[in-house]
């Protein structure tokens, strides 16, 4: 019988896998360009030219990065959910990465202001957390599991089970993309932190700070 879920995290499990930006003469604007272009890339599949000539990196290069992600993110729901995989299709697994894909596409974020302070860059960074999963926890879960703790106690087969506890998890989801909101803003100061490679100096936001954002993108207050 499945878990009776009250809380849920969001990681990008496996997603580490930060841009390096080099340059001799680093600047406030390139820490700004640098972090408002990895959260772009990352969460919205979307490159500006002025990004990728920073990072000397291509769009399909960042794509592939932005697929990874939106499967890590797949993983971490299907894990946190109970799925068993060995009964998932294919089509509710890329259920699971549009779900993801669709509520990073309106991931809202500002980035602002940068300051150098000593040999490292801090960057405002304000985050307007999604409330997709919170909704469902307050508002829908509850109903849906007495639904399905019915079925299960009146007998219903493993597979048909599974099936309908897969497809009712990610109906709800899916139906409160129409109605996505945005909790109080946070404001986060973001370290672009540098790193030396071959005697050059490269740029990157740093691990702790991008987990921080990566936990509130998504409100996990339920």
């Amino acid at each position: 019988m499945k878990k009776r879920f009250k809380f849920f995290t969001l990681f990008l499990i496996g997603l580490i896998c930060f841009t390096l930006a080099g340059c001799d003469s680093f600047s406030e604007e390139d820490a700004i360009t640098l972090v408002e272009g990895d959260l772009n890339s990352i969460y919205k599949n979307v490159n500006a030219k002025e990004y990728l000539a920073l990072c000397d990196t291509t769009e399909a290069d960042r794509n592939k990065l932005y697929e990874q992600s939106m499967e890590s993110a797949a993983a971490s729901f299907i894990s946190y959910f109970d799925f068993d995989e060995t009964m998932m299709s294919q089509d509710t697994h890329n259920r699971v990465v549009n779900l993801y894909k669709a509520i990073y596409a309106k991931s809202k974020f500002e980035v602002t202001t940068a300051t150098a302070s000593d040999d490292k860059y801090l960057v405002s960074v304000t985050v307007y957390p999604v409330d997709i999963f919170q909704k469902v926890f307050l508002e829908d879960y509850d109903d849906f599991y007495n639904s399905y703790n019915e079925k299960y106690n009146a007998g219903m087969g493993e597979e048909e089970l599974e099936a309908y506890y897969q497809n009712g998890v990610l109906a709800l989801c899916e139906k409160r993309l129409e109605t996505i909101g945005y909790l109080s803003a946070v404001t986060l100061s973001v370290q672009v932190v540098p790193k030396e490679e071959d005697g050059t100096v490269y740029y990157s936001i740093s691990e702790s700070d991008f987990n921080n954002i990566d936990s509130i993108i998504i409100s996990q207050d339920y």
